[in-house]
């Protein structure tokens, strides 16, 4: 699957596995930390990456999101959308 996510392959160049959960019995949830190469545009501390357990598939990913302009919210990437949760976090540094 393609997330709605072109920096996604890169992003994952250099991150770091936090933990892994199961979420239900056909979902397993990856937590990520960003290492220290910064993309362009956004940049994602953490990552939630949700696969299906039987065909390893990833259905959706949960993000930390930090413009270059310093503003913060959580997003979804899923195969063909974004969706930004419109919460916007105060103090990140």
């Amino acid at each position: 699957m393609n997330l709605c996510d072109p920096s996604f392959s890169e992003y994952l160049e250099d991150t770091e596995i936090i933990e892994k959960v199961d979420i239900t019995n056909e979902v397993i949830g990856v937590f990520l930390k960003q290492g220290k190469k910064k993309l362009p545009f956004l940049n994602y501390p953490y990552r939630l990456v949700c696969f299906q357990k039987k065909e390893g598939k990833i259905l959706f990913t949960v993000n930390l999101e930090i413009s270059f302009f310093g503003t913060c919210c959580l997003g979804v990437h899923m195969e063909d959308s974004h969706c930004t949760l419109m919460i916007k976090i105060e103090n990140m540094e």
